[in-house]
């Protein structure tokens, strides 16, 4: 069921409230080195925020949250993204839309963007997205230990809805 307006930025809030709060097994020292990660649907919540209550418009946002872990199964780090319509065809698909992830590590935070073209299924929180057929997002900061990061975050899906990510870090 589509989130309405406020409810939608209130748990939003609270995702990313808990996220920055979480604790971790990731070992101190990993910044910036290449992480992977995994993810499964296990822990994945999403919803799509209709602002004028008629289906995909410009403005309208996909939001979700998921847990990242490590090879052992360790949760290290909280997911949350936004997907942004910015165009919608004849047809009622949006065609271009912004994706902006913040990744929240126990020693800081990543921020990551990529822009996408092609039609994409935002009101239907049921449909695994992924830019496995994209370029990687690209790292456009951090916090903490993470502070003025760059590089990319490459997002592969494998069966099961397994997802990987693939963390290319470069700070300075």
């Amino acid at each position: 069921m589509p989130i309405k307006g406020s409810t939608a930025a209130l748990t939003l809030s609270t995702a990313v409230a808990i996220a920055l709060t979480a604790g971790s097994a990731l070992a101190q020292g990993q910044a910036c080195e290449r992480l992977e990660l995994l993810s499964t649907d296990d822990d994945r919540e999403v919803h799509f925020v209709d602002f004028d209550g008629d289906g995909p418009s410009i403005g309208d946002r996909r939001i979700g949250h998921r847990h990242l872990v490590d090879q052992s199964g360790n949760v290290v780090a909280d997911r949350m993204w936004t997907v942004t319509v910015h165009d919608v065809n004849d047809a009622g698909e949006p065609t271009a839309t912004t994706s902006e992830s913040v990744t929240a590590f126990p020693d800081g935070t990543v921020f990551s963007m990529i822009d996408n073209r092609d039609p994409t299924n935002v009101d239907d929180p049921t449909t695994r997205h992924s830019n496995a057929q994209r370029p990687p997002q690209e790292i456009i900061g951090g916090t903490g230990a993470y502070a003025g990061a760059t590089g990319t975050v490459e997002v592969i899906r494998g069966d099961d809805n397994l997802m990987t990510f693939i963390f290319d870090l470069d700070c300075p």
